[in-house]
């Protein structure tokens, strides 16, 4: 990707390793984000490095009543959307407008090809819904993220968290999170604790299909 700083060029790919003498451990961050995601069945549906999203296969945890009465019921299979870290364009400063526009642009591009993937990938065939985890930190605003969702068409839907084994595993999940961000993208977490806010929104198959089928080779 060019080096030059003209105003239609993307921000830079966050890549790990990159920070004065924490290089080695930055890649050991990555290294064991690839053995995760292996561990947990994440894959990559695109080649494109505009895609910012991985995907997994898994079973509904509990029974959702979308948009148009669809109901996807607890033990279904749905696709559960992830970050690809080395996609998401890099912080270099503050959230700048054209840092959020870029962001909206990757990710319909994403829903696109995620799209085509549901008519190609056999393992996401027989998913009825896609369900999206978000994470923000503390005082990062939930009202734009859900904005940005719902102009996808991604309904929200309570994010459940009970008893005190999954609130343990949370405290470890933020911990991980915050590595991530630190190896990929290291200007987005300074200043931030080590806590992440959880919210959970969903789209049907059928609506990611007639939303984004159609447009897959419309222009980003």
């Amino acid at each position: 990707m060019s080096s030059t700083n003209r105003a239609d060029s993307p921000p830079a790919l966050a890549q790990p390793g990159r920070i004065g003498g924490w290089t080695l451990l930055r890649r050991l961050v990555g290294r064991l984000d690839s053995v995760s995601r292996w561990g947990h069945g994440i894959f990559e549906f695109s080649r494109d490095p505009r895609c910012i999203l991985r995907v997994a296969v898994k079973r509904a945890d509990k029974t959702v009543v979308l948009e148009g009465g669809i109901v996807v019921a607890a033990g279904e299979p749905i696709a559960e959307l992830h970050l690809w870290n080395e996609h998401v364009p890099a912080l270099t400063g503050v959230h700048s407008l054209a840092w959020v526009a870029e962001i909206r642009r990757r990710l319909r591009f994403s829903l696109r090809e995620l799209a085509t993937a549901f008519e190609r990938e056999e393992r996401l065939r027989a998913a009825h819904a896609v369900r999206a985890r978000p994470t923000l930190f503390p005082g990062q605003s939930a009202a734009k993220l859900m904005r940005v969702l719902a102009a996808s068409s991604f309904e929200p839907v309570p994010f459940e968290d009970r008893g005190a084994a999954r609130r343990w595993q949370r405290r470890i999940d933020d911990c991980w999170l915050f590595a991530l961000a630190w190896a990929f993208n290291p200007r987005s977490v300074r200043g931030r604790p080590p806590r992440k806010e959880r919210y959970e929104c969903w789209i049907s198959t059928p609506m990611l299909l007639a939303k984004f089928g159609a447009q897959r080779s419309a222009p980003d």
